[in-house]
């Protein structure tokens, strides 16, 4: 099924940006870097010129051939497909969708001791080890460990509190695991109960729930009429 998903729509990375990837990753000549959803190429040949192993995969036929032409090593195919049983960092532009069906991948393939950047979304059930703001708004994630913890909620404070209340009141199983794995522990922390009266700023609550899925939630809020726009806000859509 997952050869099915457009993983994300073709967006450039600034080459600023990419050497900040390669850089928070830590790349040292000899590793082996994997570009998941390479596009034009630019990361493999930047990690190349650092004299690292680099290989993309890209599923877009014209992208691949571009890239090749430039120099790249790079797989015309599905990314979900890749061989990343060897990479030493593997990096990712991707929805917020295609990183959480990935997500399962990477933590059964990649090797002890490997390195995952994401740039503007992160894998939904990590704990990223740094995070880098990076220019143009663009946000980037090192991770190095990949132990399943749950989900990350991050909306303004008007929105949890929309949210708490809902799932408070819920029944359902999915809501109640939510409350229990977080956003109860949030709601009645007292620093919070100040915070939240300032207007539009974001909070992150984390969801501790390792068997709790990202898209179950998502689901469960799509059938509370209320709270579609959160949804929508979830899986990284207009």
């Amino acid at each position: 099924m997952a050869s099915c998903i457009i993983a994300a729509p073709y967006v450039t990375t600034p080459e600023v940006v990419v050497g900040l990837m390669i850089d928070l990753a830590d790349l040292k000549p000899g590793e082996r870097l994997i570009d998941l959803g390479s596009g034009d190429g630019r990361i493999v040949l930047e990690a190349v010129r650092r004299g690292a192993l680099a290989t993309g995969y890209e599923i877009d036929s014209s992208l691949a051939a571009y890239s090749v032409d430039q120099g790249a090593c790079i797989f015309q195919q599905d990314l979900f497909d890749a061989d990343v049983s060897e990479a030493d960092v593997a990096t990712a532009y991707l929805s917020p969708y295609a990183n959480e069906l990935l997500q399962p991948k990477l933590e059964r393939e990649l090797k002890m001791g490997a390195r995952v950047v994401a740039m503007d979304f992160e894998f939904p059930s990590w704990r990223y080890t740094k995070f880098m703001p990076a220019p143009n708004d663009h946000m980037l994630f090192l991770y190095r460990d990949f132990t399943p913890f749950g989900f990350s909620l991050c909306y303004c404070d008007e929105d949890l509190e929309v949210l708490a209340r809902a799932v408070e009141s819920s029944s359902d199983d999915v809501a109640q695991r939510v409350w229990a794995g977080g956003l109860k522990d949030w709601r009645s922390a007292p620093q919070n109960e100040a915070a939240r009266k300032v207007d539009g700023q974001m909070r992150r609550v984390e969801i501790c729930d390792p068997a709790l899925r990202r898209s179950d939630f998502v689901a469960w809020l799509r059938e509370q009429s209320v709270m579609t726009a959160l949804a929508a806000d979830m899986e990284g859509k207009p």
